[in-house]
Order: C-alpha cells, then structure tokens, then sequence
C-alpha cells in the first residue's frame, strides 16, 4: 500500500489568553491540528505565525498567548495491520476527573494521552506523548498497539472507531515524541 503525504499543521501546548478563567473549563483544546493550512500557515510555520493564530482565535473566540507550531506530514493508515502486542497498565490517575490517561507500556513507556481538536467535520483525534523517545522501541508501534486496543474496545460498546490518519508532531526534536492519531467513527447499523 503506498502512502498519501499532505501537510498539515499541528499547534501543541497552546495558551489561551483567557482574561483568568479556566481555559479547561472554557473546553479550549491545549492541541490543534489544523487539516487544510493555507499557504501563508506554511511558510511561516517554524515561528509565531499570525495567520495560524487569528485562525484559532477566530474559531475558538479567544486570543493565543502561545503555542509550539509545527509542520507534520499527514499520513493516510487505512486498512494497515495490527502491531505486535505491548504489556500495557493503566495508571491511575489522582485526579478526581482526569483530562487525560496514563499508560505504562513494558514497564519502561510512560504515555500520557488525551482527546484534542480536529477541524475535520466527522472526526476527532487523540494525542499520545511517549517517554523516553529513546530506548531502541518505536514509538509508533507502541501507539499502533493503544490504537488498535481502542478501536477493538469502541467495537466492544457499539460504535466503530477507525484511524484515518497519524501526525508525528514532533520529529525528535523534543522530548517526548508526541503523535497525533485521528479516528472517524463507522455506522455500526
């Protein structure tokens, strides 16, 4: 199966100028990956860029104060395998209402994962941020293994997650490796 590459642009640890309140409690999302950038997103993306910033602003009705933009090959993942089984653990979380969920993969992967925006109509997506990048595992393979857990759990309660595409958000620059999985849901009738 060949690969379609586009590029899409990724907005991570946003700050939202929220004049106090409670940006989680206003539900901004902290990560935005934005499908279809203009080209002046594109060029200037390596930077605080304006356009990437009024169009948050302008869809979310809140000024940025910050954020890491970056620019990311979409990758389309229709129809790929399962990959190979990882021993996972949820962490328990101490918070009364967690925002997001921790796992242990081997006992040595820490993945912190959370639900983030999608500008795509139908689909939502999730970001995993795996630590240590470093130690000869593949992070992807360990986020193919959440996701393919997930997917077969969605099936499990009657809905039908699929991965559309995946976003590679940091390219080991920055640790950790943050990867950002989006997923459509299928009619299960």
């Amino acid at each position: 199966m060949k690969d379609d590459f586009d590029v899409v642009i990724a907005c991570v640890a946003i700050t939202w100028d929220t004049d106090g309140d409670d940006a989680d409690a206003l539900d901004l999302p902290n990560s935005v990956v934005i499908e279809n950038p203009t080209d002046e997103m594109i060029a200037d993306c390596d930077e605080y860029n304006d356009a990437i910033t009024n169009y948050l602003s302008d869809k979310y009705g809140f000024c940025i104060e910050g954020c890491h933009i970056y620019k990311c090959r979409k990758v389309n993942v229709m129809g790929r395998k399962t990959e190979k089984d990882f021993d996972i653990q949820v962490i328990q979380s101490t918070n009364p209402i967690p925002t997001s969920m921790q796992l242990l993969v081997n006992r040595e992967h820490l993945v912190v994962y959370r639900q983030t925006d999608c500008d795509k109509l139908g689909e939502f997506a999730y970001q995993f941020d795996v630590y240590p990048s470093d130690g000869g595992v593949d992070c992807d393979k360990i986020v193919s293994a959440i996701v393919r857990k997930m997917e077969s759990q969605s099936y499990d309660h009657g809905a039908q997650w699929r991965e559309t595409h995946r976003y590679r958000i940091n390219e080991g620059r920055l640790s950790p490796v943050s990867i950002v999985v989006q997923f459509y849901v299928r009619d299960a009738g």
